[in-house]
């Protein structure tokens, strides 16, 4: 709907400037302009108004018919990305930033759902999102969710990335991790939990301990 508006604004400035140089172009010219001056200054009036609306219209309009990144296109993202890809217990793994989107309210929030292994997990890098539309805001909460190709694995550097999260006060990527490590630590998903998978489950626990206070209302309860 907003961008419904935006391009009928856009179209109607647009009409407004051709009007406005239309009546230019016919204005008789004043008794004291000298002849051989007259179009020098009539193009450069024109030419002066003319610069002047195309500037506000770029101001004012730039994102009118800037791609519109939906969350329908996040969704085929995901779905090329993990195409093949399966979980610990063998489900297909768009399963997982499925149940993630669903989780969190918010079109922003949604798709940051639905790509936050998107980078981890796959080719695509962050540079490739930008250039198919997707958002820097969300980027910006992906970035933080997501490991860098450097990580260990150690328990320190986990917990530092979860420090780093509650620390950015960005709250679509602590409501993300938030619901990430709920479904995470849910061991019905695995037809025979191990050892490993209860450890596990506790570095999430103590994740969700820190994030917790910090997530959006409706994911307290």
């Amino acid at each position: 709907m907003k961008q419904t508006i935006r391009i009928i604004l856009f179209i109607l400035f647009s009409l407004l400037n051709i009007a406005g140089i239309s009546v230019l172009m016919i204005i008789q010219p004043q008794p004291w302009v000298s002849p051989e001056y007259l179009d020098i200054i009539t193009n450069l009036e024109i030419f002066i108004y003319f610069l002047l609306f195309i500037l506000i219209e770029y101001r004012l309009f730039k994102k009118v018919f800037r791609k519109n990144f939906t969350l329908k296109k996040a969704i085929e993202i995901a779905k090329n990305a993990h195409k093949e890809q399966v979980d610990k217990a063998g489900k297909l793994y768009i399963e997982h930033p499925l149940y993630i989107m669903n989780q969190l309210r918010g079109r922003e929030e949604k798709i940051a759902g639905i790509l936050h292994d998107v980078v981890e997990d796959s080719n695509m890098t962050f540079e490739d999102l930008r250039k198919v539309g997707c958002p820097v805001k969300i980027i910006t909460a992906l970035k933080l969710v997501t490991h860098p190709k450097d990580y260990k694995g150690t328990e320190d550097e986990y917990m530092n990335g979860i420090r780093a999260i509650a620390n950015s006060g960005n709250q679509i990527a602590i409501d993300l991790k938030f619901v990430d490590l709920t479904h995470n630590s849910d061991l019905s998903r695995l037809p025979k939990p191990t050892e490993k998978d209860l450890a596990r489950v506790e570095k999430y626990r103590k994740s969700m301990e820190i994030l917790k206070p910090l997530v959006s209302s409706y994911l307290k309860t």
